[in-house]
């Protein structure tokens, strides 16, 4: 049987755990800007079960979440504390079985075929006993679905949310799937939906009782995708982790400028974390990628691709910084950020000069001083014109702006 099992609300649950203020509330978690002020031309990363009751969800624009909920109360994500809560979930999977197939920060596909006579033929415990140890060790809940395949599973874990626990029998995938409507189908967007409600059909029941080619004719080969797994079939394997191919970072201003210094202390500090992040993946990179949001929403980007691999902060700021100075004319921006990619990852550990190698130890050494005191431990005097307000938002408690 294939599990999936998915931290409900993850982000704004993390926030609820850590603020007793915010239990029962409805939160958005959004971005910051590097001042730690809420960016209301952002997204919304999540928000929490008492939000989506007005039908606010992921990925919306914060202004159009907040005419749905006036009220709502936003607070600025901290991915330090969602990334050692999602450690700690692969931790508790590993615990129960070895083959793992992450999909993000908070959820995953568990196989256990073969297991089975292990645990007695109760997986139903055995989701228990990783719900409960999810709810012990990391303060929130998390739902899960158990079926034959991943796209039920994946389906089932939505079905009773939030903490919820549904189980779909063997040959009884078909039954479970029909009622629900085509929305809840995986693999369905809103384009799909919305042409399938144009010809009525609005439920996966209807969909699945359509001739096979019928489906095609309607969507094209993906409609035979989707007809295999309205129907409760799908014959994909758990996959391995997809390596990573690039690492990178944007901050979006939350008003226009065309501040050069402030706009390069950011890139700055994007430069700084994607450095970090690199070397926790022991990764070098041949291409840099600077891009560009003007006040227009017109996005721009310029790359670099290098003989030599880059890792290191200040590498990968020069060139940046540089690429920056070729394209952008000078206009307000909204956005800037850096990424760097095509990994080298056959010379990865590999030292060019002793210059550089003294530069990794520095760098490497700052990492070891900010992962036990904080990033603004230590820092270059470029990322003065940002600290005071980053300073704030990462060693006190969370920022909290009420929008009433």
């Amino acid at each position: 049987m294939i599990f999936h099992v998915d931290l409900d609300a993850f982000f704004a649950s993390v926030e609820q755990r850590d603020n007793p203020k915010l239990h029962g509330k409805p939160v958005l978690v959004g971005n910051t800007d590097p001042h730690g002020r809420i960016c209301h031309r952002g997204v919304v990363a999540t928000c929490s079960y008492e939000a989506r009751a007005f039908g606010v969800c992921s990925g919306m624009p914060v202004f159009e979440a907040l005419k749905l909920c006036p009220w709502a109360i936003i607070v600025g994500g901290h991915f330090k504390k969602y990334e050692e809560a999602s450690k700690t979930m692969y931790q508790i999977f590993a615990n129960y079985t070895d083959q793992i197939e992450p999909i993000g920060l908070d959820e995953a596909f568990l196989s256990f075929y073969g297991f089975e006579e292990f645990y007695n033929h109760d997986l139903l415990a055995v989701a228990r006993n990783i719900k409960n140890d999810i709810a012990s060790q990391i303060g929130i809940t998390a739902s899960c679905g158990i079926a034959q395949n991943k796209v039920v599973a994946k389906i089932a874990s939505g079905f009773e949310k939030p903490d919820g626990l549904t189980f779909v029998s063997k040959d009884q995938e078909k039954e479970f799937l029909s009622p629900l409507p085509i929305s809840k189908l995986y693999g369905i967007g809103h384009s799909i939906e919305e042409k399938l409600t144009k010809i009525g059909i609005d439920t996966i029941s209807q969909f699945a009782n359509l001739n096979v080619e019928t489906a095609k004719s309607l969507l094209g080969k993906y409609g035979e995708t989707l007809w295999f797994w309205a129907n409760g079939a799908d014959s994909k394997e758990l996959s391995p982790p997809p390596l990573t191919k690039s690492v990178g970072r944007s901050q979006t201003f939350p008003l226009n400028t065309k501040d050069q210094n402030f706009i390069k202390a950011t890139l700055s500090f994007l430069c700084q974390k994607i450095a970090s992040e690199l070397r926790q993946g022991n990764l070098k990179g041949k291409c840099v990628t600077t891009s560009i949001r003007y006040a227009d929403l017109t996005f721009c980007s310029h790359q670099k691709k290098l003989c030599s691999p880059v890792f290191l902060a200040k590498e990968i700021y020069q060139i940046s910084s540089y690429l920056l100075d070729e394209f952008w004319d000078g206009r307000p921006l909204r956005l800037v950020g850096a990424r760097v990619s095509h990994f080298d990852l056959q010379n990865q550990f590999e030292f060019e000069t002793v210059k550089k190698e003294k530069q990794e130890k520095l760098e490497e050494a700052v990492d070891k001083i900010r992962g036990k005191h904080g990033f603004w431990t230590i820092y270059p005097a470029s990322l003065t014109t940002i600290l005071p307000f980053e300073e704030k938002r990462e060693f006190a408690t969370p920022k909290i702006t009420k929008i009433l």
